[in-house]
């Protein structure tokens, strides 16, 4: 089995196929489920069911996926659809859908899909299939375990376009076979979303499809209170993990940015400056271009409305200073070849207080025009 796959969850079978633009993956995972959703306004037909389904039941048995249309600003219609995909396995399941918006699900293909992937649960790569199934834009299979001595967290996800949460538009599926109780998974899952998936910026753009599921399947026999702690961080460690590769994977980049923001007056005013950053199209040329511009990282620091002292701040790059005590430090050839890097690690320390925030975005390139003029 590989090392990264859904399947190695005790309880999880998987498999996908994928035609063209269109994908289906159905993961078999009998267990309690909490999810998040995205807070578009519009939201898509599949998010309006699975949330309804979630609230009514949290048990579920499969998490059917299609790729190729959103099944997103389609009425009566799309609602009615999303039940019929539902209900094409037995039991309660939970739908997803990615890809463009407005078009209706393509029934026929989807239930010929269903038949061919339901056989084949049971294979080797069934976890993989799967998220090869669900890629829309993406260039590259999003998939990651963690395997302890007695449980397992393995998580998939998909998104590379369309990115900045209030959830990321993406698709993320995450689980464990310890037997988590039902409040801890409402309250410790949201919060590790707005750590992770929440701060992901690729194009600012916020999808009516997001949606981020967590899955218990009960399977270990280890007390969940023995685990706790080391539980929840192999979450979020899985969380963290598939967010990076969405920003890495993000529409045409080349270079994935992690930006750290410390000193801050407290989560929300670092949040406000990570995003800030991470959306400002000049910040993410300059990168795209290995440009020492990093007057536009002061400039759209600027604009965020947090606060700090504009003589007492720091920027550092890979961790050298490159803007402190309110100027520009001498960019050295050291700096140049940083930015030549595949990933730009920079760090501000506002020096207003004690919160910190990472977050995580990519270059914006000419591809991601090309991609997005013809989607």
């Amino acid at each position: 089995m590989n090392e990264e796959s859904i399947c190695n969850v005790n309880g999880v079978k998987a498999n996908g196929i994928k035609e063209g633009k269109n994908g289906l993956a159905i993961i078999s995972a009998p267990g309690k489920c909490i999810g998040t959703f995205t807070n578009n306004k519009v939201k898509a037909a599949p998010v309006i069911h699975s949330q309804k389904l979630l609230e009514k039941n949290p048990e579920i048995d499969n998490i059917i996926i299609n790729s190729g249309c959103a099944n997103a600003f389609t009425g009566e219609k799309g609602l009615k659809n999303a039940e019929w995909m539902s209900n094409l396995l037995p039991g309660n399941n939970i739908v997803c859908s990615t890809g463009k918006i407005g078009p209706q699900l393509n029934k026929e293909w989807i239930s010929k899909a269903i038949d061919k992937t339901k056989k084949k649960l049971d294979i080797t790569d069934g976890g993989l299939n799967a998220a090869k199934a669900i890629m829309t834009t993406d260039t590259k299979i999003k998939s990651i375990s963690i395997n302890r001595d007695n449980y397992t967290v393995a998580g998939m996800a998909k998104g590379a376009g369309m990115i900045e949460p209030d959830m990321a538009t993406m698709l993320a599926f995450i689980f464990t076979d310890i037997d988590i109780p039902y409040e801890e998974m409402k309250n410790q899952f949201p919060q590790i979303i707005n750590r992770t998936f929440n701060m992901v910026v690729v194009d600012g753009d916020t999808s009516t499809n997001d949606t981020a599921l967590l899955t218990s399947t009960k399977k270990s026999d280890i007390d969940y209170q023995t685990v706790k702690k080391e539980l929840w961080q192999d979450i979020e460690k899985v969380s963290q993990e598939l967010a990076k590769k969405i920003a890495k994977d993000g529409e045409g980049a080349t270079k994935l940015i992690e930006l750290t923001i410390d000193g801050a007056e407290n989560k929300n005013q670092a949040r406000k400056a990570a995003k800030t950053i991470l959306n400002s199209p000049l910040v993410k040329t300059a990168i795209y271009g290995e440009d020492p511009n990093f007057g536009r990282i002061i400039a759209a620091l600027g604009r965020s409305k947090t606060k700090f002292d504009p003589k007492d701040f720091i920027i550092k790059i890979d961790g050298k200073t490159v803007v402190k005590n309110g100027s520009i430090t001498n960019i050295t050839e050291e700096i140049i070849q940083k930015l030549k890097k595949k990933t730009i690690k920079i760090k501000i320390d506002l020096k207003n207080g004690n919160s910190s925030i990472i977050g995580w975005g990519c270059d914006l390139t000419p591809e991601y025009i090309e991609i997005n003029s013809e989607y």
